[in-house]
């Protein structure tokens, strides 16, 4: 396919004076009348439908960025979008007239590869620079967004030595700082960067803050999800950036005859380019982005006010709120087996919910999971790539996936509440049919919203939607385990007064079990931790949900190997080791994590990676019965405290065994659902709790956590044992987490003082 071919594409020409509404708004977006001969003109028209062109017919593309595109990152078509605006932008820039280049705005499905449609012409036209300068900047909403765009643009921009940098707060803003600009022997300062992908806010930071950071070579600028841009900033923004980059807002629309010459020598204008599935035509929101003459390139049919894929099945099910929980497990269990199956709820408790009683109906026979705002990005990414691995085959999420983040091969998603709007409905189902393949979605509708429901897709001509009838007697069967699932979630999830005969003055009240507010007397509260003198968490990506009810019935043979030896040697180690799993994402080199794991042990505070099975015994004699770890046991002349605190060596083992300290406070937190689904309820509770103030707090380098099975004794929910003082305590929730952390993270003895109500125990010391 040549460039050449490109009269025949088919684009909406200056769109907002298409409508006879908005006449009033026409003068702010047209050309002057002088310049009007000059300007390209296309007929009106869509983008058509699902044809894909491959890249080795396309003469338009550079030959090593189309080998990269074929042999490095395995593209061998375009889609629609992409071929016909990738053509339109390279044109465009080949052309050297004086006139500023059209502002364009791109309208396709979600998963149509917008990102690539604007990421390889870009790149392309920019790829010859000689000087290295901010050309292109990519704006994204939100940080995962921003994150995910720029591993799609370095992967791309490496390749053709084009330097990127992202700048949406995951690393802080001296160290982006160090990576945008360096001062020279003269004093000069340049740039280090190419492509900015970044949000906003970080972007307007480093303008104002960033002393060498420019823009007056600035090119293009791509506002992705524009919509949500618009809705969600102040456009301030705006006209920071044109200041920076050294033009009027208003200059591109109040040109003169005699300005001909000095804008042909003068490059000062950059090209807007605008992506989203749902982009507004309100003139007054886009006269805003101050858009110069905009072209729109639309999948938008004529009986469809939104766009969808054509490879998308939509369906709804109509149910009373009593049965929505079970009418969900009815489909993952009957009609969508295996598939990977994203469910969207409005609000993070009905997440929580949700997720619960799914796993309680499902009974572990498929695997769930949930997202929400409150998660920590790291956590967010290990339960993702979890879920595109396969270990997890539901994921409950909030709406902090429903825009933008790609996840291949969802197979359907599941509205379990009415979406708020049709453009959150898009969104959320644009999760699925992805790239042209397959997908399904299936929306949830309670009986008293069906009208409006209906109504909602008559305005928008989402004909596509079919019924699915679900009778009654269709999931008789698992009306059983649907009430016994209640009962327990019921149980676990019960609210009560936390502060009852508790020193400790709590600002809220989190849902705990009932049972544990009476006999909170100290003696009833002490259990078994007291009776070991060292705790060995067994490190592996196992999810809580499949820890047996004893840890050492875990599946395959590395902790029958580890029972064995502690056994076997307990007379030469002399004391009581307590031995529990922990869940984590592993570290381990071996893609079998039944042979091997990493080692957490307290309270020498170490971490011992990549012990395999067949290392667990020198591993065990070096600790324990060579007492070479960092706490020497049978030294009874020095403290806990103290030996921590000097410079001792750590453990030597074998080359492929590396050990490190562990730094900070560190709570072990209980999640063993089998032993006691209270725990399985209130533990990663208190995790996403914990997560939530250390980042409020900026405690991340001194505060860890692990969730851990089998503690010693639940007689008492929310378990936590803190290190390395070896304290334990009971029935903590989430409202006393802020108080737990300050206690011992600031070392503020007052605060361990309101502790003592949940004291349960201390790891034994007393040598």
């Amino acid at each position: 396919m040549s460039i050449d071919e490109e009269e025949d594409f088919t684009i909406l020409p200056n769109f907002l004076n298409d409508n006879s509404s908005l006449k009033k708004k026409k003068d702010l977006y047209r050309l002057p009348e002088w310049m009007s001969s000059l300007a390209k003109r296309f007929d009106s028209g869509q983008i058509q439908a699902e044809t894909t062109i491959p890249i080795d017919q396309i003469d338009y593309l550079d030959e090593d960025l189309r080998s990269i595109l074929i042999n490095d990152l395995s593209i061998q078509h375009l889609f629609p979008v992409q071929s016909q605006v990738i053509p339109y932008l390279i044109k465009q820039n080949l052309s050297h007239s004086p006139i500023p280049p059209a502002d364009i705005c791109v309208s396709s499905p979600t998963g149509s590869g917008k990102t690539l449609t604007y990421v390889i012409p870009l790149i392309q036209c920019i790829r010859h620079r000689v000087t290295c300068a901010i050309r292109i900047v990519i704006l994204l909403p939100v940080q995962d967004l921003a994150e995910q765009v720029y591993h799609v643009v370095n992967q791309l921009g490496n390749k053709l030595q084009l330097k990127t940098a992202l700048l949406a707060g995951q690393h802080s803003f001296e160290d982006e700082q160090k990576i945008l600009v360096k001062q020279q022997l003269n004093g000069n300062w340049t740039s280090s960067i190419d492509i900015i992908v970044c949000t906003p806010g970080r972007l307007v930071e480093h303008i104002s803050r960033t002393i060498g950071f420019s823009l007056k070579h600035l090119r293009y600028l791509v506002i992705d999800e524009a919509d949500r841009i618009i809705d969600e900033f102040k456009q301030d923004w705006l006209n920071i950036l044109d200041n920076a980059v050294g033009i009027s807002s208003q200059i591109k629309n109040d040109f003169q005859p005699y300005m001909l010459s000095q804008l042909s020598s003068n490059h000062k204008f950059y090209q807007k380019l605008l992506f989203s599935a749902t982009l507004t035509h309100n003139p007054e929101i886009l006269q805003q982005l101050n858009l110069f003459h905009p072209i729109l390139f639309s999948s938008l049919s004529t009986t469809s006010s939104i766009i969808m894929p054509s490879t998308l099945r939509e369906n709804f099910v109509v149910c009373s709120i009593t049965y929505k929980p079970l009418i969900v497990a009815y489909l993952i269990k009957n009609q969508l087996h295996s598939e990977k199956i994203m469910i969207f709820v409005h609000s993070k408790k009905d997440v929580d919910r949700l997720s619960s009683l799914l796993k309680l109906i499902l009974q572990d026979k498929i695997q769930v999971s949930h997202i929400t705002r409150n998660l920590a990005s790291n956590k967010i990414q290990t339960r993702l790539n979890m879920f595109q691995n396969g270990q997890i085959q539901i994921l409950v999420c909030s709406d902090v996936l429903a825009r933008g983040i790609d996840i291949p091969n969802i197979d359907c998603v599941i509205l379990y509440d009415l979406p708020k709007n049709i453009r959150t409905y898009t969104h959320r189902i644009g999760r699925t049919a992805r790239a042209g393949k397959i997908g399904r979605s299936i929306t949830i509708v309670e009986k008293e919203r069906l009208q409006m429901f209906r109504s909602t897709i008559k305005s928008h001509r989402r004909n596509k939607l079919k019924y699915m009838d679900i009778k009654k007697e269709d999931f008789s069967s698992m009306l059983t385990d649907y009430q016994n699932a209640l009962e327990l979630f019921s149980n676990a999830t019960k609210s009560y007064d936390p502060c009852s005969g508790c020193a400790i003055p709590c600002a809220e009240h989190a849902p705990f079990p009932p049972e544990i507010s009476k006999d909170i007397d100290q003696g009833k509260m002490i259990g078994s931790v007291d009776k070991h003198r060292r705790h060995l968490c067994i490190g592996q990506s196992i999810p809580t949900s499949q820890w047996p009810k004893d840890v050492k019935d875990l599946e395959g043979n590395y902790i029958a190997e580890l029972s064995r030896v502690l056994k076997e040697k307990k007379e030469s180690i002399g004391y009581a080791v307590k031995l529990t799993s922990a869940s984590i994402v592993t570290t381990t080199t071996t893609d079998d994590p039944a042979h091997t794991a990493d080692w957490y042990l307290f309270p020498d505070q170490i971490k011992i990676k990549n012990v395999n099975i067949k290392q667990i015994e020198q591993v065990i004699q070096t600790l324990f019965v060579d007492d070479q770890s960092v706490i020497k046991i049978k030294d009874k002349t020095k403290t806990i405290d103290e030996q921590l605190k000097e410079s001792n060596n750590l453990p030597t083992f074998d080359d492929y065994i590396h050990c490190e300290r562990l730094h900070g406070t560190w709570l072990l937190v209980c999640c063993h659902y089998q032993r006691d689904i209270r725990c399985g309820v209130i533990g990663p509770m208190l995790v996403d709790e914990i997560e939530k103030y250390i980042r409020g707090k900026d405690l991340s380098d001194n505060v860890h956590w692990l969730k851990i099975s089998h503690i010693g004794g639940h007689k008492f929910a929310g378990n936590v044992i803190v290190y390395p003082s070896g304290t334990w305590y009971g029935r903590i929730t989430t409202c006393h987490i802020p108080l737990l952390i300050d206690a011992y993270a600031s070392s503020e003895e007052e605060a361990k003082t309101k502790l003592q109500p949940l004291f349960r125990g201390h790891l034994d010391t007393a040598w």
